[in-house]
């Protein structure tokens, strides 16, 4: 008995035809479930900036300070989430999605921008700027007493006299309807200061001032203490000296617009941009104005150690763009502070490409070495874990 072939792939197509039509379609939409995680760099230090999506998906969302991400109504069944950002290797990973439910997933990304050596900045390091630097300084020998304007926030005095008080020694008049200060042993008032500058007329009433207003305040009990800077002229601190310090309003530099992350993909892909791999030689710091970020004092002083990997581009002048400028993972943010502005003092060699010089993308490293710790965020770390959502 023959049998015609056509015959039979007619039968076969008919077969397989009703089998498709057997099965349920694979829906497209229907019950959904929620991703949350973190990302994170190579010892798990959330990572800003990272886009976190679903294959075949049209949904995205980007990574936030602390390396968090949430990505809601993810269709059930086996999907592929990719983490990816500019200096990092994309990962992917698929997991399977349970209806109404909450899946963590933590993906960590490897660096592939600049391998540089992390600046390191210890205690020994913190030097002292700006206007109140002397105050810092006398403050760190340890002669006299000092209220900061973080004690004085704490306190919340009503005058500045009511933290005077608090200095043994201290006695507080009344004079002519106004208080008046003097030290034990001394009948004559304290020389007082104001933003390094004597008043020579009189005795300063130092509760002209409201406590808000001030930054700092030194306060020294007798002659042998005050320091020689603030003596004056001879005799005028034999009664000791109070130094008062005001808070500066704080001017607003013009804002530059900030580039975001996908705005320097887009710079990148359109090659007005190149990361390290795609120059000839890579942008370097300059020794004679290197990136030397100060140790936050209070941070020091508590012995609180931190890691931060500053991203910035460095234009064809060797000047950082301080538009560009992101911490892609920061510990604390007063660390993030002092490295925005040791870049913005900082010159650089620019990166070459083709003979000619280019803007470069790099990602520097920094690490906090606090007396008596160890930089958080360090491989050795136990707080090298991010926070979970």
């Amino acid at each position: 008995m023959s049998t015609n072939p056509r015959s039979v792939l007619a039968l076969l197509a008919f077969v397989a035809n009703t089998e498709a039509r057997a099965q349920p379609p694979v829906p497209s939409t229907g019950p959904f479930g929620t991703i949350t995680g973190v990302i994170g760099d190579s010892v798990n230090m959330g990572i800003v900036g990272a886009t976190v999506s679903v294959v075949g998906a049209s949904g995205a969302t980007v990574s936030a300070t602390d390396g968090a991400y949430r990505l809601q109504a993810i269709p059930a069944g086996d999907q592929t989430i990719v983490a990816r950002r500019i200096g990092f290797r994309p990962e992917s990973v698929t997991v399977k999605i349970i209806p109404d439910s909450v899946l963590t997933v933590d993906l960590r990304l490897q660096s592939t921008v600049q391998q540089v050596a992390p600046v390191v900045i210890t205690s020994s390091r913190v030097r002292y700027t700006g206007r109140m630097r002397g105050f810092n300084e006398r403050r760190d020998r340890g002669i006299g007493r000092f209220f900061t304007a973080a004690d004085i926030d704490k306190r919340k005095p009503r005058v500045v006299t009511d933290l005077l008080r608090m200095v043994p020694g201290t006695r507080i008049g009344r004079i002519n309807g106004q208080n008046v200060v003097t030290f034990r042993g001394l009948r004559c008032p304290p020389l007082v200061w104001l933003d390094g500058a004597p008043a020579s007329v009189g005795y300063l009433d130092v509760d002209l001032f409201a406590p808000s207003s001030l930054a700092g305040i030194e306060v020294y009990l007798g002659p042998s203490t005050v320091p020689s800077e603030l003596t004056w002229v001879r005799g005028k601190a034999d009664c000791g000296v109070i130094a008062l310090w005001t808070r500066m309003p704080e001017t607003r530099a013009r804002q530059s617009t900030r580039l975001s992350v996908k705005e320097l993909e887009g710079l990148v892909q359109s090659s007005q941009l190149f990361t390290v791999d795609l120059v000839d030689t890579p942008a370097a710091q300059d020794s004679a104005h290197p990136v030397s970020p100060v140790f936050p004092d209070s941070l020091m002083r508590a012995s609180v150690g931190g890691r931060v990997v500053a991203e910035f581009v460095v234009d064809i002048n060797g000047e950082p763009n301080m538009a560009t400028f992101s911490a892609v993972l920061s510990t604390h943010e007063m660390f993030t502070e002092a490295v925005r502005g040791a870049v913005s003092a900082a010159h650089f060699t620019p990166a070459w490409r083709g003979g000619k010089r280019v803007r470069q993308l790099v990602q520097l490293p920094f690490s906090f070495a606090a007396p008596g710790g160890r930089p958080r965020g360090s491989p050795d770390s136990d707080l090298a874990s991010p926070r979970k959502p």
